[in-house]
């Protein structure tokens, strides 16, 4: 049975206008809910250990394989690669001429996704939940704030763990 590890792991910014608010961004450690999926309890899955590294030494979760200023288990929970410095989560936001926006980030195998939306940064709306990562693209039209010229999207990761 799958379920969703609560809280999101991580949330990225965009602002409506197209810029992008990297400094905004909020990375949430979520612990593995079986200690015999990481024995060394350094937050990695033992499985995702032994197929990146090869071991459950070279990452201890904290550590920066590739150097790319984004640690290993920040790039576990964004479904990147720990090993290519090109691998990153891209959200973008694309106005349209007629007012309606075009949200498009990068999707990864194994992880969901929520859409959100706010003029403050303070309190979102949720646009849509549960959007698949299935796809190397994911893309959704937003025609709610075709009337908003500022403001700014929340691309919530979430990733499927196993349930009991």
């Amino acid at each position: 049975e799958l379920a969703l590890a609560d809280p999101p792991p991580f949330v990225s910014f965009a602002a409506a206008n197209g810029e992008s608010l990297d400094a905004a961004v909020e990375i949430q450690k979520v612990v593995v809910q079986d200690a015999s999926e990481d024995r060394d309890g350094d937050g990695l899955p033992d499985n995702y250990e032994m197929d990146t590294y090869g071991d459950l030494k070279t990452s201890d979760g904290s550590t920066d394989f590739d150097s790319d200023g984004d640690d290993d288990g920040d790039e576990w929970l964004r479904g990147t690669d720990p090993k290519d410095p090109h691998s990153k989560f891209a959200l973008q936001v694309i106005p349209q001429g007629d007012g309606t926006k075009i949200v498009l980030w990068t999707g990864q195998l194994g992880r969901v996704y929520d859409l959100e939306w706010s003029r403050t940064l303070k309190s979102f709306d949720l646009i849509q939940v549960g959007i698949s990562g299935l796809v190397p693209l994911v893309e959704r039209l937003d025609e709610l704030h075709n009337g908003d010229p500022e403001g700014f999207y929340r691309v919530i990761t979430k990733f499927p763990t196993l349930g009991r």
